[in-house]
């Protein structure tokens, strides 16, 4: 299998919540063996470093993508966005405090 898979995931001030999830969920994603993915990172309005460290994953591995809503939209919207922003043949989300 050699198939594009889609991983999505809604990020809102999770760094203030959880300090290092975030950065530990992106290396998490970033070294599984299957590596034929895109990571599409929506920042749900972000107020915290998140954003920023969202932008960091994708200026580094150009299979991270940034969606970002203008103001906090909930995370369904969020979710909702991600998923129509995945262009996999197979879609995932994962919460960024997931491993």
């Amino acid at each position: 299998m050699n198939d594009l898979v889609s991983i999505f995931s809604p990020v809102y001030n999770i760094e203030s919540r959880y300090p290092g999830a975030l950065e530990r969920f992106l290396d998490s994603v970033k070294n599984q063996t299957y590596t034929n993915i895109e990571v599409v990172l929506v920042d749900d309005g972000s107020t915290d470093n998140s954003a920023a460290i969202c932008d960091k994953w994708a200026q580094m591995d150009n299979r991270f993508h940034v969606v970002r809503h203008d103001s906090n939209k909930t995370i369904n919207k969020a979710r909702e966005t991600g998923f129509r922003n995945c262009t996999g043949q197979f879609v995932f989300n994962a919460d960024p405090d997931d491993l």
